[in-house]
């Protein structure tokens, strides 16, 4: 889902539902339209969403803050671009969420420039990043703070998707960069195969072997005459892909 504006006066929704006013500058009416109206649709309409993440810039990042620490079960990565603190209560309920809460397993991106009209973002951030890194933080809780030094406000968002995504999904290239380091020419057979199933099942969010990672591990086998494990990834393959026709 992409561009939700939220507003005092006009909230954007789903359904003809009565909109539904708020103190809080429409916070809350956005929070009710994704996760009373905008997911259950989908949900109804494509598949239950496996996984949340959220992503923000500027006075959206003040949302994406007010989401996290209001909804953290609903919500497994965040990122918040440029974002700011209006409400000292939000900033004491993510500590609490990083350091107390038993909530699941949450990703939290902070990001800021150093340009002149990053100077109102960037020390609100650096200011809570300061208090999160001096108390103790739950393992199942992973936040970073990045500074673009050469970022602009309007350019902050292009930069720091790709890094919301490169460090959420670290895991899934760790295990990745191993099978092609040297799992590939270490394990054999049925092993092989149901080693790269369990990576993928090990990870913390869910994922299944895609066809870029099946074709070419049974390729390097059966270019290794190692028939067998190729035919072992093949199947694998057809587990997940019953119907493709390379297959």
């Amino acid at each position: 889902m992409a561009g939700l504006p939220f507003d005092l006066e006009k909230c954007l929704q789903y359904t003809d539902k009565e909109i539904l006013r708020d103190s809080l500058n429409g916070l809350e009416s956005t929070a009710q339209l994704i996760f009373n109206e905008l997911i259950p649709a989908i949900e109804r309409e494509i598949a239950p969403p496996s996984f949340l993440m959220i992503a923000g810039h500027s006075r959206t990042a003040w949302l994406v803050n007010y989401l996290v620490a209001n909804y953290p079960d609903r919500i497994s990565a965040a990122g918040s671009f440029s974002g700011f603190f209006e409400s000292d209560e939000v900033k004491l309920q993510l500590l609490d969420l990083a350091s107390k809460s038993e909530s699941g397993n949450i990703y939290y991106l902070l990001t800021s420039g150093e340009s002149y009209e990053e100077q109102t973002y960037l020390p609100s951030n650096q200011d809570f990043a300061e208090e999160l890194s001096k108390q103790p933080i739950r393992e199942n809780f992973r936040w970073v703070m990045i500074i673009n030094r050469e970022a602009i406000h309007i350019s902050i968002y292009a930069l720091s998707v790709p890094q919301f995504l490169t460090h959420y999904f670290a895991d899934y290239n760790t295990f990745l960069g191993e099978w092609f380091d040297w799992k590939q020419d270490s394990l054999k057979g049925i092993n092989a195969a149901q080693t790269l199933e369990n990576d993928f099942i090990d990870l913390p969010y869910p994922l299944i072997p895609q066809l870029v990672h099946i074709y070419p591990l049974a390729s390097h086998y059966y270019n290794q005459n190692d028939f067998r494990t190729a035919i072992y990834f093949i199947e694998i393959g057809l587990k997940y892909y019953p119907k493709e026709p390379g297959l």
